[in-house]
């Protein structure tokens, strides 16, 4: 049980490993001293499974912590959740040091958010000026990994996704899609005040 004394951390499960390199960027750009611990749930198949085996796997190895979960996962199908929210809340409630749930639902996907900083992914792939169409990609809520690898195509590169996605993140202006994105202003400010 914890006590008054004890941490409060921010256990971030994420759907796979380019959500892994992206949200670690997030943490590292904009709530560096936050404790925090993420887990890699490998795909959202089982999802609600995984979200509850996450936690209390990290209640189990925490139990001196208070934590709060925010569920970083991808809602590829407009009007069906990503999640159960309310079932996942009310088995993580029976949790001792559980404290909240916080869903962090990228639309349509992970890759959506990216276009955001559509200069970003254009001077990383160099293309040139001539050939730029950043108004194309204005509305990013309606953009998936296909449109993104579209973009690398046509720069005669190949965008994968996951681990071998990190260097192209890392490039990225975070604090821009921070600002542009509300699910991320919301995971952020969260952590920042709760953690």
């Amino acid at each position: 049980m914890p006590d008054a004394n004890s941490r409060h951390i921010a256990l971030v499960l994420l759907e796979g490993d380019t959500e892994e390199e992206f949200y670690s960027r997030v943490a590292a750009e904009a709530f560096p001293q936050k404790r925090k611990a993420f887990r890699n749930l490998r795909g959202n198949f089982n999802v609600n499974s995984k979200i509850v085996d996450a936690a209390i796997h990290f209640a189990a190895s925490n139990p001196g912590d208070r934590f709060d979960v925010y569920v970083c996962v991808d809602q590829e199908r407009p009007n069906y959740p990503a999640y159960n929210h309310n079932l996942v809340h009310a088995e993580l409630s029976r949790l001792p040091n559980f404290r909240g749930l916080f869903p962090v639902i990228a639309v349509l996907m992970i890759e959506s958010l990216f276009f955001i900083d559509i200069d970003g992914i254009y001077r990383f792939l160099r293309t040139k000026k001539t050939v730029r169409k950043p108004g194309k990609f204005a509305s990013f809520r309606r953009l998936t990994h296909r449109d993104l690898s579209q973009i690398f195509k046509q720069s005669g590169r190949v965008y994968i996704k996951g681990i071998r996605c990190q260097h192209f993140v890392n490039s990225l202006d975070v604090r821009k899609i921070i600002s542009n994105a509300g699910e991320l202003r919301s995971m952020v400010a969260n952590i920042v005040e709760r953690s």
